[in-house]
């Protein structure tokens, strides 16, 4: 798929809504959709025989040739992009499954032909970087050189301070970029934002405004698809009004969320993305792909090459005998770069991207019986931190028995914050089970777990029942071996 295929998805047109229609009548009931996981759960371990084959296959086909009787043979067999588009079939399709042999024909294929990157863009551009960090820090490079392209060659001097503005739920990588990118951490307004985390349109607009009456100029709105902690999807139709109305870029920072272009019950999700000037994604997230694997895309056509793109001959030669549209790595901030974008096409290419669209659905299926299983725990001390949450983040506190049923002081709510820590020290300690937890600090809430599902590993019901109860077990042994509570 290409950039624009990609964002379009969010898009719900006519024909993608019958698309969507069909695949649910495929999916009709909830066993259907398990069955479909299952089917996947259960070939997980062919995967795993094919990963411990890849160095036999690299033996197998003379890629390292260390041998002297090897030094003959010819490691890489080239061809032009053109004619490799024939030998090696591209096409990732929705629904169409690889077998193992024909998984291991295509890795010996790509070592045959040692292809670098893979990623065609029919409109917009994209490229493949080292973390979602650095993928929203390329949107605001991009935003800053549209709005002021000389700042490449002069820089920002005698310029008004330009404005960036996220939500208070966001990443730390928007202020940490601002501060790398000059300018400034004060210039990186947050926004305040809903009980469910989702920026809040009208104190954006409301920063705006106050932001041009100082003197400083807004230049870049950065929204987010599932934040880190709540898993909040902001309204991207609204923010893109917004950005539409004081001609600000749009950035989207989906490298939690952005999984869900795949999802068929939950897409929507993602409604207003092709509104974006551009996004980042990180499929090593809720897809499960090997680190690292992250996405920066956009929808301006040629703007990362101009703005990122030098002179450089000894290195980008102008005068290759190939098409050298297919050499990425001048409109990059890196020089030597992993083959990332490979890790990606081949998980689609092997499973179907239909397959983990299927997977993704049940992923936000299982966080929601998750949710359901914490309110009829209420009464054994679980309570959740929103009644629901958007995206596949779960966030509640376990109430030792020796707090329940007492006033609810800031000394207690200081107690049940020590919880989680302790909790998950035992759980490293033991080496039966490993959860996150994290404060909310702006709002003033402290230390609660947070149980994040992903398409691997593939976690059933009687698997949740063992979670909660591995945390009750843990909690109440931690509390039996201190003399006062959790210290």
């Amino acid at each position: 798929m290409n950039s624009d295929q990609i964002c379009n998805q969010s898009n719900g047109n006519e024909q993608q809504q019958q698309q969507q229609q069909q695949q649910q009548q495929m999916y009709n009931s909830p066993t259907d959709l398990i069955n479909s996981v299952d089917s996947i759960r259960l070939k997980l371990t062919d995967d795993w025989k094919l990963l411990s084959s890849i160095y036999d296959l690299l033996v197998d086909e003379k890629a390292f040739c260390t041998a002297s009787h090897e030094w003959n043979e010819k490691i890489v067999q080239f061809e032009q992009p053109k004619e490799l588009k024939k030998l090696i079939d591209l096409k990732i399709d929705e629904n169409k499954s690889l077998t193992m042999p024909e998984i291991e024909k295509i890795c010996r294929q790509i070592i045959k032909y040692s292809i670098s990157e893979l990623c065609g863009y029919v409109h917009g551009d994209g490229i493949f970087s080292p973390g979602g960090s650095i993928s929203n820090m390329y949107g605001l490079v991009l935003a800053r050189y549209r709005r002021h392209p000389n700042i490449k060659t002069g820089g920002m001097f005698g310029l008004p301070p330009l404005v960036l503005f996220t939500s208070q739920e966001s990443h730390y990588s928007l202020k940490k970029a601002a501060h790398w990118l000059g300018f400034g951490m004060n210039n990186c307004i947050e926004v305040a934002t809903n009980e469910r985390g989702q920026m809040s349109i009208e104190d954006l607009e409301s920063k705006i405004l106050d932001i041009k009456a100082e003197g400083r100029v807004p230049f870049f709105v950065n929204a987010t698809a599932g934040t880190t902690v709540l898993g909040a999807f902001d309204d991207f139709e609204k923010v893109a009004n917004i950005c539409e109305k004081y001609n600000l870029w749009l950035h989207v920072d989906a490298c939690l969320g952005g999984s869900a272009l795949f999802c068929y019950k939950y897409r929507q999700l993602l409604k207003g993305l092709h509104r974006s000037n551009s996004f980042s994604w990180n499929p090593h997230k809720s897809m499960g792909a090997p680190l690292q694997c992250s996405l920066f895309i956009t929808r301006e056509l040629e703007l990362l090459p101009q703005c990122n793109s030098l002179a450089v001959d000894y290195l980008f030669q102008q005068d290759k005998f190939y098409d050298i549209s297919y050499d990425t790595g001048n409109k990059s901030i890196q020089c030597g770069r992993k083959v990332d974008a490979f890790k990606l096409w081949l998980m689609l290419k092997a499973r179907g991207y239909g397959s983990f669209g299927h997977l993704l659905d049940y992923a936000l299926d299982i966080s929601k019986i998750f949710v359901n299983k914490l309110k009829q725990r209420k009464d054994h001390g679980f309570r959740l931190v929103l009644d629901e949450f958007q995206y596949t983040n779960v966030c509640f506190w376990y109430i030792p028995k020796h707090l329940r049923n007492l006033e609810e002081t800031e000394e207690w709510n200081n107690q049940l914050y020590e919880v989680a820590p302790k909790v998950k020290e035992l759980m490293i300690r033991e080496g039966t089970l490993m959860l996150g937890y994290c404060p909310l600090q702006y709002r003033n809430v402290g230390n609660f777990f947070r149980m994040v599902f992903t398409c691997f590993p593939i976690i059933n019901d009687s698997e949740l029942d063992f979670i909660l109860d591995e945390i009750e077990r843990l909690a109440e042994q931690c509390h039996k071996h201190t003399s006062n509570g959790f210290v």
